[in-house]
């Protein structure tokens, strides 16, 4: 889950956060939780992330892995 908007992240985008240095891309953005894939290192909730293309920026409040084959 993410805190703030999250309408202006974009699908397809790369996102960044601030303290973890991880990387990832957005697969959808709906009701307050960002789905990305893609992940380069590991995400956590002192994080600031922002988008690569939309600028915007939030901070995320909690973190779910789910694994996909």
């Amino acid at each position: 889950a993410i805190g703030g908007s999250a309408a202006a992240f974009t699908v397809g985008e790369t996102i960044s956060a601030n303290n973890s240095g991880a990387t990832a891309v957005v697969v959808s953005v709906k009701l307050g939780k960002l789905t990305a894939k893609s992940v380069n290192g590991i995400f956590n909730t002192t994080d600031t992330i922002s988008g690569g293309t939309s600028a915007s920026t939030t901070t995320i409040s909690a973190i779910e892995e789910l694994w996909n084959d």
